[in-house]
Formats: structure tokens, C-alpha cells, sequence
């Protein structure tokens, strides 16, 4: 929060509001009806959990309400206590450089750089990368911003800790951009990471969690010792064989047999088998 302000909620809607040069009261409305508006563009755009790479990124490059849809979940955002164990993770392994990949309006990038890392933040919006760097300048906090349109690229085997919050699940085709990642990451680099929900609620979630699962380990990584009650994962370059296996079987496993095999072990009463298999 900034000074001066009682809830998060608040200092967000003032920051916003002094951005846009708009009152708190429209910035109030326009973030109680943000999620649903982002909800009804994707919808009346024509897309469907089958859109394209270039179909999603457009989109998310042109939805005005994202902005107030931001908004309204940062300051309700549900997953504090992950972001708290990710900072004793950073302390413990001593990270200094940081890529938060789909910063939206920057929240996280905040966090961490509040916690002494040197932060990158990189979306495919403009607006929101504008609203980001108008934030860190209001506090007077040094950052990176890239632009992943432009034709510059991200820096290979840079940093020590990439995040995705709240991005994954709006991703098109996960493989390319874990690809990128894997690439931008040190070896034995840290990726912090979560998938949201699909859902009638949001039908710009067009990846699932498997989705991922079934190819981030053919890109490169490898489960993390440390992952808690989010996705750690740390790069590992493996072997030609090794990954191309894994490219076969993931998608196998996670996309076919491994729901059913859950479910068998659920009917069996099996709780440590089957939480075993859902990690």
C-alpha cells in the first residue's frame, strides 16, 4: 500500500485513479464490473479455449477492463501466504535477479524488489506495462520493463528466479513460452508458477494445469525440493533422450491416464497414493 490508506483496495483504486486522471468513484465501478467485462469481450470476440498464440496475445494487448479487472484481484489477491514461502525460497538461495513473466499491473514485481532483487517485468501489454512503470517511479523503485512484442529479446541464462503468477492458464501454447523461460533462466534457476482454473466463470482460461505439466519437463525443467503449495520448478538442461522421453510420456500420463488413475485410487481410499500422484 501506499501511504496514507487504510486497505489495499484502496491504494490500488488511488493509484488508478491518478494514473488515468479519472475520480476514485468511476475507477470503484469500473473494477466492480472488470473480471465479467474481460469475461464478455473474449466471448464476443469469438474465442474459445481454442484460440490461437496471436489470438490470445491480441486480445490481452487491446482488453481495456483488464486493467480494472487487476485491480480488484490484487487487492483481494488469495495467494499471500505462496508469495511469502517464494521470499524465504529467494532468501535461501540467495536471488538477486528476478523475471516476472505476465507482471500485469506489477504488484509482484514490487514485492520482490522490495525484498532486494533486481526485478524485470515483462508482459504483452502496453497499458500494462505503463501502469507498472508509472508505479515503481511513484516509489521510487529502479526496474526493467520489457515489452514481449518488441523485438527485443529476453537475456539468455540471466536470473536466478522466474514468477508467473496468474499467467499460465491464459497461455495458448505453453511449451513455447516455458521454452523461453527455461532459456532466460540461470542453470538451476528457480520457476514459480501457478494455473488457474477453467471454468464457465472464465472462459479466457484456455490451458490447465495438466496442460503444463505435460510438457514443461520435456522444455527443461524438473520439480523442484523446495515446491510448497505452489509449482517450483528449477531448469535443467537433462539430456536430448531424457527430454524427448518425457515429451512422449507427459502428455500421456497428464493429459490421459492420470485422472483415471486418481480416480481408481480415490475409490480405493488410498489418500497418501493418490495426493502422491496429484503432486
Amino acid at each position: 500500500m501506499r501511504p496514507g490508506h487504510a486497505d489495499l483496495f484502496g491504494s490500488l483504486v488511488s493509484e488508478l485513479a491518478e494514473y488515468l486522471g479519472r475520480s476514485e468513484r468511476e475507477v470503484i465501478e469500473a473494477c466492480r464490473t472488470g473480471r465479467q467485462e474481460v469475461a464478455d469481450s473474449w466471448m464476443a470476440a469469438g474465442l474459445s479455449d481454442r484460440a490461437t498464440a496471436k489470438e490470445a496475445e491480441d486480445f490481452y494487448r487491446s482488453a481495456d477492463a483488464y486493467l480494472f479487472d487487476l485491480v480488484d484481484f490484487n487487492a483481494n489477491y488469495p495467494y499471500t501466504a505462496e508469495l511469502e514461502a517464494l521470499l524465504r525460497i529467494c532468501a535461501q538461495r540467495q536471488v538477486k535477479t528476478a523475471l516476472d513473466f505476465g507482471s500485469g499491473i506489477g504488484s509482484l514485481g514490487i514485492v520482490l524488489a522490495s525484498a532486494g532483487m533486481q526485478v524485470t517485468l515483462a508482459d504483452v501489454s502496453k497499458p500494462l506495462l505503463s501502469f507498472c512503470e508509472w508505479r515503481f517511479a511513484k516509489r521510487g523503485i529502479a526496474a526493467s520493463f520489457i515489452h514481449i512484442e518488441d523485438d527485443r529479446k529476453l537475456p539468455s541464462s540471466y536470473f536466478d528466479l522466474v514468477t508467473s503468477f496468474d499467467v499460465m492458464e491464459h497461455i495458448a501454447e505453453p511449451r513455447n513460452i516455458l521454452r523461453k523461460i527455461a532459456d532466460t533462466l540461470k542453470p538451476a534457476g528457480l520457476f514459480a508458477f501457478n494455473v488457474g482454473p477453467k471454468g464457465p466463470d472464465f472462459p479466457q482460461h484456455i490451458t490447465s494445469f495438466d496442460d503444463v505439466l505435460s510438457v514443461i519437463r520435456s522444455c527443461g525443467f524438473r520439480r523442484d525440493a523446495d515446491a510448497l503449495s505452489f509449482e517450483c520448478f528449477h531448469r535443467h538442461a537433462g539430456s536430448l533422450v531424457g527430454n524427448a522421453v518425457h515429451g512422449i510420456f507427459d502428455p500421456l500420463w497428464y493429459k490421459g491416464l492420470r485422472r483415471p488413475a486418481v480416480s481408481a485410487l480415490k475409490a480405493l481410499g488410498l489418500k497418501e497414493q493418490t495426493e502422491r500422484l496429484l503432486s
